[in-house]
């Protein structure tokens, strides 16, 4: 199931120009343009602690789970699916192991702790 989801997921890579140009976009950008929001977020107009404490758990989640993903890749090392011929790569080569993912912990950190209003 996980080679067919990724190749499912992967299919369009190579075929449409504007979609790689997005993807590649929100690939390179897509983490730092979360956490200058977040940190802009940290301005808001008087009364609105809830935000601020959003920011702070967003922040202290994002950087627990980037430690906690440092930890795994030193014991998994699992092949980036590109490597395995699985996909086909549209970026830069990345040096380390696929799981876990930096892309996605940052993302569902910071997601997260916004959605559920901490």
């Amino acid at each position: 199931m996980d080679d067919a989801l990724t190749e499912w997921i992967n299919g369009f890579a190579g075929t449409h120009t504007l979609l790689d140009t997005i993807m590649r976009n929100d690939s390179q950008f897509g983490v730092p343009v979360m956490i200058v929001y977040v940190a802009l977020l940290w301005w808001p107009k008087a009364g609105r602690q809830n935000v601020r404490h959003a920011c702070v758990s967003a922040g202290s989640t994002f950087l627990v789970g980037q430690a906690i993903n440092q930890l795994l890749i030193l014991a998994v090392h699992r092949p980036r699916p590109y490597d395995a011929g699985l996909t086909k790569l549209i970026v830069e080569r990345s040096a380390d192991w696929s799981f876990p993912s930096d892309h996605a912990t940052a993302s569902a950190s910071i997601a997260i702790m916004f959605l559920a209003g901490c």
